[in-house]
């Protein structure tokens, strides 16, 4: 006899609610494993004895609580699903994004190597009016290279992913302000948060950060819990599709109110 037939004869012979559900989560769960349908497992037969009106309300009391079990455990698999698919992409955008920290890292260490080696040459022959020129032009290059990082980050501060995220700081704030535990700050956009984040900030003991970024498709979130030396104790991430959601995940998740 398999596990899933001795499970569901478990459940359907178990006059206690909580055991009979229990047992019935472990009878759906090894049909899935083995392939078959529940419902292919279980065959009614005449009892010995008639039944009674009591014992006949008991079965259906039982099978309505076992049918609203198994909707609900078919709605937690999807959306167990969704969740998967929203952190996937969260995961990928993460990696392209790391990727990307790594190529400019790499270029500025170049720059860097260049620089020095320049430095060097200047230091030999300061007379030298090649050299002083060349000096010159890479200064002018660096300053160019500046500039335009800083013109980014201001038409940044103008896209609409940016507007929104601080549309729903200024929300949140007036929501929260009088009651959370802790301090929100909204911060501009820079180059790793190029549409600016939400920040909070609680500090009980551990000092608990959260930070949250507006992705076009919901708000990416990241956690950190600091020991009162400084020492690091946790880090986590999450995705939450909406303002609404977001406030909710910040008010029972993390229970930032009083």
């Amino acid at each position: 006899m398999s596990k899933a037939v001795k499970s569901l004869a478990l459940a359907l012979g178990n006059s206690n609610k909580e055991e009979a559900t229990s047992a019935f989560r472990q009878a759906f769960s090894y049909a899935q494993r083995e392939g078959v349908r529940l419902s292919s497992l279980h065959v009614i037969r005449e009892e010995t004895a008639p039944i009674t009106a009591d014992r006949e309300r008991e079965l259906v009391d039982k099978y309505n609580v076992l049918l609203v079990e198994a909707r609900r455990i078919r709605e937690r698999a999807t959306t167990l699903q969704d969740e998967k698919v929203v952190l996937n992409a969260s995961y990928q955008n993460a990696l392209s994004e790391l990727g990307q920290c790594q190529s400019e890292l790499s270029e500025a260490q170049k720059e860097i190597a260049r620089l020095r080696t320049l430095v060097l040459g200047l230091s030999a022959d300061t007379t030298t009016p090649s050299t002083t020129s060349v000096g010159s032009d890479s200064a002018s290059m660096i300053r160019d290279r500046l500039n335009a990082k800083k013109a980014k980050i201001v038409d940044l501060s103008k896209h609409p992913m940016t507007l929104k995220t601080r549309e729903i700081f200024d929300a949140l704030h007036t929501e929260l302000q009088d009651s959370a535990r802790g301090y929100f700050d909204y911060r501009e956009p820079k180059e790793s948060a190029p549409y600016g984040e939400i920040h909070y900030y609680w500090s009980p003991g551990d000092t608990y950060h959260i930070w949250c970024r507006y992705t076009g498709e919901g708000f990416r979130i990241s956690t950190a819990t600091f020991g009162p030396r400084g020492g690091e104790k946790g880090t986590d991430q999450y995705f939450v599709k909406d303002a609404d959601a977001l406030l909710d995940w910040l008010m029972n998740r993390w229970e930032v109110m009083l």
